[in-house]
């Protein structure tokens, strides 16, 4: 009699965990081999010691049924190189840890059919000492390599290429924040066009402890001062104590050969402020201009032709 009583309290006071992953299989979905994931990302603002729980989803496209894996790791934007948006950190723990935040629901499932979308939970719990400010990771979806069906994805050394797909998670921890950021470089990429696209180059630094999202145009100007152009520069992020480059091409028509100023307006993403900067570079069409050179080369030519042959008199 004690023996159930123990297992009864057992039972009651400290139970087993009961996974409450959701499938549904839809209809006249493509099998393209592929497995797509949803959201892309969770921005969560939350304080110390709070508890959130989001919902993320996995469809199995791949015409068969497929073995998922699911990890946690954290990323970061670079220091250095404007062109990595994201550097995932796979072990190692980035300056902005938060992977030991993120719980899972399961760390692995088996999609048994074709069209079969999962639901699961991630919960992510913030630490009472946690400092305040952004913090970042991603979790991972791997499509797990078949025995046989993968064979074939096989490259010439024998390496298997396996399938991951991130979810992004964005979390601010509330307090004392610094918003801060300011325009590293605007530039063309050549002072000379000679055909179109004029390519501009915009590189943001984020100093502060929130990421920012940067926005606003550059205007395009002839030098007559006449509006030829206008780029929108569409709110993008950098994150936290890091840089982030972003590229542009103006497309314009049937300009005439000059000298142009570009004035780009960006907006820091915050209080409103923003920063302009101005640069030149000039247009030489040369389908244009060559076919007017050559209308002067030839006038010129005739010309000296007519001097050289033809002797004119006065009466």
């Amino acid at each position: 009699m004690r023996t159930h009583f123990i297992i009864f309290v057992c039972i009651c006071f400290f139970p087993v965990q009961a996974f409450a992953m959701k499938t549904e299989v839809m209809e006249n979905v493509p099998a393209d081999n592929s497995f797509p994931v949803g959201p892309t990302s969770f921005s969560i603002d939350a304080s110390p010691g709070d508890s959130i729980i989001k919902t993320i989803q996995i469809d199995n496209r791949f015409g068969r049924s497929k073995n998922f894996s699911i990890s946690v790791e954290d990323f970061q934007g670079s220091e250095s190189d404007p062109a990595q948006t994201v550097l995932l950190q796979g072990e190692k723990s980035g300056r902005y840890s938060a992977k030991d935040w993120i719980t899972l629901e399961s760390t692995g499932f088996t999609s048994n059919h074709h069209g079969e979308r999962t639901r699961m939970n991630v919960t992510v719990r913030i630490p009472e000492n946690a400092d305040p400010g952004d913090h970042y990771a991603s979790v991972i979806v791997s499509a797990d390599p078949d025995a046989v069906q993968d064979q074939e994805n096989l490259g010439e050394a024998n390496v298997r290429i396996i399938s991951r797909v991130g979810i992004l998670f964005f979390i601010r921890v509330l307090g004392n924040i610094e918003e801060k950021g300011q325009l590293q470089s605007f530039e063309s990429v050549s002072r000379w066009y000679w055909e179109q696209p004029v390519n501009f180059n915009i590189v943001y630094k984020n100093s502060g402890t929130v990421r920012t999202r940067p926005f606003g145009e550059v205007r395009i100007t002839n030098i007559f001062g006449s509006v030829s152009g206008v780029i929108y520069v569409d709110p993008y992020t950098v994150l936290r104590n890091s840089i982030r480059g972003m590229k542009y091409e103006w497309h314009p028509e049937n300009l005439p050969f000059g000298r142009y100023a570009a004035t780009l307006k960006l907006y820091n993403g915050y209080n409103g402020l923003f920063e302009e900067k101005q640069i030149f570079f000039w247009i030489f069409p040369w389908k244009q201009c060559g076919v007017g050179i050559l209308l002067a080369v030839s006038v010129f030519a005739l010309i000296r032709f007519f001097r050289k042959n033809f002797e004119v008199k006065r009466k």
